[in-house]
């Protein structure tokens, strides 16, 4: 995040984001899916992630407590562990 390019590309595609509703998608995905959220997530809650899951069935959620929206920028060990263990899983 130190390079300026990359920071205005990081909003743009926040901006973006915030217009797609990926739940409405998720319904369709028929492969194994690992939803690593922040547990203090303050911009798209806890709550979110639950009915992201429930609209997949067999996905695996992993919280990551002490982490907010970003849980690969803010908890990297804690999040590579998670993925780790996922993908020997699969």
């Amino acid at each position: 995040l130190t390079d300026r390019r990359q920071r205005l590309f990081l909003v743009r595609l926040a901006k973006a984001a915030s217009r797609f509703k990926v739940a409405t998608l998720l319904g369709h995905l028929r492969l194994p899916v690992l939803i690593v959220w922040g547990r203090q997530d303050v911009i798209t809650p806890p709550e979110v992630a639950y009915d992201f899951q429930a609209r997949l069935p067999g996905a695996q959620l992993e919280f990551i407590e002490g982490c907010g929206h970003s849980p690969p920028l803010e908890q990297p060990f804690c999040f590579s562990r998670i993925m780790r263990q996922f993908l020997r899983r699969i």
